[in-house]
């Protein structure tokens, strides 16, 4: 199946470094739990349509579109057949639609799931009809949280409403409407060729977390199992009382990759890597690493080195770490 792999937002990438360092304070926490349950939604239905749909399948999400105004169409599904759109919902508890209000667990929420799954599908045909491209098109508002009890009191136009233990069966519906298909397929080249002339950023991606905040995430290397600070180091391993043995090279490596996500603006100094090391290293080891394992920016005291903004997690395939963690009791 050909998918695009779903990119987390960078916001939700500094909100989990800043986490880690106990620097979030409430309204913040409250956002990366919001953008975490959203992220795990999406890599589910992902994870359902990869092994129960079809091979030749395409993929988009996280798809961002400008007409007449900013939306977002969690998961694009593109068959040989026609266009599925999927709006992604990861709730727990109990969720009403009524009176073209949503309220969850009781309580009125300001996000309209239902309305936004009709919104995208309108949006879409609008944007293809222009084209004169004709296609079928269907929306599907998916419930996928595993405890979530999902509960429609009117009825709903031009979209489908799945809960989680109905996704499978959704899936199979559509391999076997691609199945029972006669026509010709469609033109999935040209479809996305119209819809890449409307992409746009996510808005709702930008860093606008203050600096004073990310200022007073705690300092040093912590462990890449447990998140514990307080760690034995020697020449060649950083260890912890939860049995992580890491590479001291990986660990170093791996702390610059934390600061360059949360100040992914700034390129990387070695002035301002001794404060957030805390002390630890010294300027020369520290710049010994960067001149082997980052690109260099200039030369003398305005020497700075290519921040990768990247998690360790996905830069570190372009590193070359050879020794391997592992767990010791």
């Amino acid at each position: 199946m050909e998918a695009l792999k779903i990119q987390v937002s960078s916001k939700l990438e500094i909100l989990r470094e800043l986490e880690k360092r106990t620097a979030l304070p409430e309204d913040l926490e409250n956002e990366r739990i919001r953008l975490e349950a959203g992220d795990q939604g999406k890599q589910k239905v992902l994870s359902y349509l990869q092994q129960f749909g079809s091979e030749h399948w395409r993929i988009l999400p996280n798809l961002w579109l400008d007409y007449f105004e900013k939306f977002e169409c969690d998961l694009l599904l593109l068959t040989s057949v026609g266009i599925y759109l999927f709006e992604i919902k990861n709730y727990t508890g109990q969720f009403e639609f009524r009176k073209n209000q949503c309220l969850i667990n009781g309580k009125k929420v300001g996000h309209n799931a239902i309305a936004q799954a009709q919104k995208v599908s309108i949006n879409i045909k609008s944007i293809l009809n222009n084209a004169s491209i004709s296609v079928n098109i269907q929306g599907a508002a998916i419930f996928i949280g595993l405890h979530n009890e999902v509960i429609i009191h009117d009825p709903v136009e031009d979209i489908d409403i799945v809960q989680a233990n109905q996704l499978r069966k959704y899936i199979w519906q559509i391999v076997q409407e691609e199945r029972n298909y006669q026509g010709a397929p469609i033109d999935s080249q040209k479809i996305l060729q119209i819809l890449n002339a409307y992409r746009t950023e996510n808005p709702f991606s930008q860093d606008d977390i203050p600096e004073d905040i990310k200022m007073h995430a705690q300092k040093g290397i912590l462990c890449s199992r447990c998140g514990n600070f307080n760690l034995d180091t020697n020449r060649s391993y950083i260890s912890c009382s939860c049995g992580m043995h890491e590479p001291r090279e990986n660990a170093i490596i791996r702390t610059i990759c934390e600061y360059g996500v949360i100040h992914h603006n700034k390129e990387l100094t070695v002035a301002e890597l001794v404060k957030f090391f805390d002390g630890e290293l010294s300027s020369q080891t520290l710049r010994k690493y960067l001149n082997t394992h980052f690109t260099r920016i200039g030369i003398g005291k305005g020497t700075k080195y290519l921040n990768p903004s990247s998690p360790f997690t996905k830069a570190q395939k372009h590193f070359d770490l050879k020794k391997p963690r592992y767990l010791e009791f």
